[in-house]
């Protein structure tokens, strides 16, 4: 049996590239820390709840490729943190722990 590929063709499936370089410290207790690629600028900041609740952190900065979250208003618990940013959207499962 043979395969034949068409120049035409389109893969099924395209890796997103993440504009996050890293994120910590995971679990967190206070204040949180997002490291993008560099020339990123982030345009919003949520955190969602198993339940679909959005949750806006307390207090957000950028300062050149950081990101600094104050989380002392979520409870402890596992939140999708959504970040939107000039470069496009990403989700990431923080732990908040105190």
């Amino acid at each position: 049996m043979t395969i034949t590929i068409l120049e035409s063709d389109k893969p099924l499936y395209l890796e997103n590239t993440s504009f996050i370089n890293m994120i910590y410290p995971n679990p967190v207790d206070s204040d949180l820390i997002v490291e993008l690629k560099k020339g990123s600028k982030f345009e919003a900041i949520e955190f969602i709840d198993f339940l679909g609740k959005r949750i806006k952190p307390l207090n957000t900065i950028q300062k050149r490729e950081f990101i600094h979250i104050n989380v002392f208003n979520l409870l402890n618990g596992i939140y999708l943190l959504k970040i939107t940013t000039d470069k496009g959207l990403n989700k990431v499962k923080i732990l908040i722990e105190r």
